[in-house]
């Protein structure tokens, strides 16, 4: 008898080709028909898989990796932390080029002693914008139309150059013109 799939020759009572794996249906011995129902073929068992014996001697968890994972949060929590106060050390020397640099007009006053003089509570940051520009902003307190102000002005540093330029001012959260900006800054030079 060959096998049907793959033609190999088959063992007589071969109920599946050693070959190729193919079921062989064989004709039955008395060579005729018969009107009963086909018995229901039984699925096979899935082959057994090995199974493998865990060990009995459980090591104690090690606190390992989760001691560098701990420290590197810490890490991030600090550096996201100063990033959002602007005191990055990177930071610092924009700041410094900043409150150590003058206006042309007063050679002899640096804008870190003009304001310190002008404003109360000045605080000076870096930040870099939306837009890629290095920022440093200062914040401080001062009196405008004969009341409380608050006034922000930003820097655009370009250390490369070694300059910078006043980006924008803005007093209680309105922005201002450069009019009123270099009025401004005559103003606080000039106290």
């Amino acid at each position: 008898m060959l096998c049907e799939k793959c033609g190999k020759e088959l063992e007589a009572n071969s109920l599946f080709c050693d070959k190729c794996g193919a079921r062989v249906f064989q004709e039955a011995e008395n060579n005729y028909y018969t009107n009963s129902a086909p018995q229901p073929v039984q699925p096979m068992p899935p082959p057994m898989q090995p199974t493998y014996q865990p060990n009995i001697l459980k090591e104690p968890p090690s606190h390992k990796p989760i001691i560098p994972l701990i420290v590197g949060l810490l890490a991030i929590i600090v550096v996201c932390f100063l990033a959002i106060n602007g005191k990055l050390p990177f930071g610092n020397r924009y700041v410094s080029m900043v409150k150590n640099g003058h206006p042309t007009g007063y050679p002899n006053r640096t804008y870190g002693d003009a304001f310190n003089n002008f404003f109360s509570n000045p605080k000076w940051k870096y930040l870099k914008s939306t837009n890629g520009l290095d920022i440093v902003q200062f914040d401080g307190d001062c009196t405008y139309l004969d009341g409380p102000a608050h006034m922000v002005i930003q820097f655009d540093v370009n250390v490369s150059k070694g300059t910078f330029e006043i980006y924008a001012m803005e007093i209680d959260g309105t922005p201002q013109n450069k009019f009123l900006i270099s009025v401004f800054m005559i103003k606080i030079f000039e106290s």
